[in-house]
């Protein structure tokens, strides 16, 4: 999207199959710059431990179609969890994120922190804005950059994912209030919080 585009329609759809040959809900959503062009909306009425998929369409494009799966309504056996933590793109290429996409048993996927780093620089790849993060759309740019790995998004693609935060998703040791790793340069440390928040809903 360009500066110019106001606001998108974006349709979505959710079907029991694969082929979109039983769409079950089918709707529309306004996005524009406030959110990034990025949509968000609640799902209700699907069967439990069921199943799903879902694909978006906007500006005559239509996206990947991922895959989710809802939670069992009663007691069961057995649930399958992969669980990741401290996810930093300098260092690695997220392999680990490929061989969960190899499987077809796990149930959701818990991070259990450090989804991003703030800082610059790189080991194996760069970071993007090469520099520490702190305004909003700085946090913007470092989500992107993640999120279009391809073994991040295809993890995504076919599975839920439950995201818990921890300190780097906003700079080091950042606490509720307070940071004394956060350079005042940088203006208010809560600006800084909230725009992290922001970026990340």
């Amino acid at each position: 999207f360009d500066s110019l585009t106001a606001s998108v329609i974006v349709k979505y759809e959710v079907s029991e199959s694969l082929d979109f040959s039983s769409i079950i809900i089918e709707d529309s959503i306004q996005t524009d710059t406030s959110t990034d062009f990025t949509v968000k909306m609640d799902i209700t009425g699907l069967q439990p431990n069921k199943y799903y998929f879902y694909r978006f369409h906007a500006l005559g494009h239509t996206s990947l179609i991922g895959r989710t799966k809802t939670n069992p309504r009663n007691s069961v056996d057995n649930i399958k969890l992969a669980v990741l933590t401290g996810s930093d793109y300098r260092r690695g290429f997220f392999t680990g994120l490929a061989k969960i996409s190899e499987r077809n048993d796990i149930d959701a996927v818990v991070h259990t922190g450090d989804y991003i780093y703030e800082g610059g620089g790189g080991v194996e790849r760069m970071h993007e804005p090469n520099a520490e993060i702190y305004r909003l759309q700085d946090y913007r740019t470092r989500l992107s950059q993640y999120r279009l790995d391809t073994n991040l998004m295809r993890c995504h693609q076919l599975y839920p994912w439950i995201v818990i935060w921890d300190d780097h998703d906003i700079v080091v040791d950042a606490l509720t209030d307070t940071c004394y790793r956060h350079d005042p340069a940088f203006g208010s440390y809560q600006a800084r919080k909230y725009a992290a928040i922001k970026a990340f809903r």
